[in-house]
């Protein structure tokens, strides 16, 4: 067992961010990222009027290659490199969360 295998943490876009970079979808749903010591999941909702419909992507902790850190003048964005040929990307995090992520991510990855 992990020192990191607590339970699930679940992450949340800024809603601010969603208003002020005119993501109208973000501001009623955030995106949602979802850091587990097995898996990394996230959500993203697909449309306003088809509000139930969402693109769920999972990566279990071992396709996790490395975890990159943008830092903004008032949000972050997390980058997280796999072992295979696509990256996810959540955007508009609190600078706060953003850390929090990061540093989870990178007690995973150096776990394995």
């Amino acid at each position: 067992m992990h020192n990191c295998d607590i339970m699930n943490d679940t992450y949340t876009q800024s809603r601010w961010w969603a208003f002020w970079t005119f993501k109208w979808l973000s501001v009623l749903f955030p995106n949602k990222i979802v850091v587990n010591p097995n898996y990394l999941e996230t959500f993203k909702r697909r449309s306003l009027i088809l509000f139930w419909m969402t693109d769920e992507e999972r990566l279990s902790s071992n396709q996790m290659g490395s975890v990159r850190l943008k830092k903004g003048l008032l949000w972050d964005t997390v980058y997280i490199d796999t072992k295979g040929t696509n990256s996810l990307v959540v955007t508009g995090l609190k600078k706060s969360t953003a850390n929090k992520i990061k540093n989870k991510l990178q007690m995973i990855i150096e776990a394995q």
